[in-house]
């Protein structure tokens, strides 16, 4: 639940922000453990949340959109969500590490071999 909860949270607050991850371009995966930085208007960069130890994060995003997907590396769910879109969405897979991104930055990826919480 925890998990769910922070997953909701995280999106809550990447919707605010013009920019929401260092280091991180549409379409790719982060690295493990990463501050993700929120940016509005012209103001500087501020942390707005912290990758656990394990974790991963695919994202695809545009100006005004994004969608998301985090993992385990030890777990076998995928979770993901976008922008616009009120649920969560859980996926089974394999253990290891999160290798895909997003292709879109709306909730169309979410459409096919996904469930909603």
């Amino acid at each position: 639940m925890k998990k769910i909860i922070a997953l909701m949270a995280l999106g809550s607050i990447v919707v605010t922000s013009a920019a929401f991850a260092a280091d991180i371009s549409s379409g790719s995966v982060s690295n493990e453990a990463i501050e993700l930085k929120g940016q509005k208007g012209t103001g500087g960069a501020q942390t707005i949340g912290k990758l656990s130890t394990g974790v991963k994060l695919g994202v695809s995003y545009d100006n005004t959109s994004y969608a998301f997907i985090t993992k385990h590396k030890s777990g076998t769910k995928l979770y993901g969500s976008a922008a616009g879109d009120t649920k969560l969405y859980v996926q089974e897979g394999t253990t290891g590490d999160l290798t895909t991104a997003p292709s879109n930055s709306d909730s169309t990826d979410f459409q096919s071999g996904w469930s909603s919480l």
